[in-house]
């Protein structure tokens, strides 16, 4: 895959997370900051981890209105999903976590379907693609049989 297709596929899958981010996006000014050290709690430990996730979404974002794109939105929809699910507090929110980064996934799929068929990306994005939206609705499907008090 040239690099020009790499960039427009990861232009286009930018713009379709853009919407899909988390409503609590860092400011600017507060990108770039280094994670915090010394943390001790799980639970400040977690909370860094979901800010840090939602700062790489915004500078996915910021990236993206710049014309410079990189390919791993996947891996941090799942680092995203990942902290949300431990930030919960109840079983609804861990769910609606999971249907994010599953809705997230759809629109890769669906993009990368189009650029497939168009004979811009290789069969093995496609495909890898498609695994990720089945591994996205396995995970769901998971959160949904788990009992309400297991975490």
């Amino acid at each position: 895959m040239s690099k020009r297709v790499l960039l427009l596929f990861s232009l286009v899958i930018l713009v379709a997370i853009s919407g899909q981010a988390p409503s609590e996006q860092p400011k600017s000014n507060q990108l770039g900051q280094p994670a915090p050290i010394g943390l001790q709690s799980p639970k400040e430990l977690a909370k860094a981890r979901l800010e840090l996730a939602r700062q790489a979404f915004a500078v996915m974002k910021l990236n993206q209105e710049r014309g410079v794109a990189r390919g791993d939105h996947d891996l941090w929809s799942l680092r995203l999903m990942e902290e949300e699910r431990n930030a919960s507090g109840n079983k609804a929110e861990r769910i609606a976590a999971v249907q994010a980064h599953l809705d997230r996934v759809k629109k890769w799929e669906a993009e990368t379907a189009r650029l497939f068929k168009g004979g811009e990306v290789d069969l093995m994005l496609y495909m890898d693609t498609q695994w990720k939206r089945l591994e996205a609705e396995s995970l769901l499907a998971k959160e949904k049989e788990e009992p309400q008090g297991s975490l």
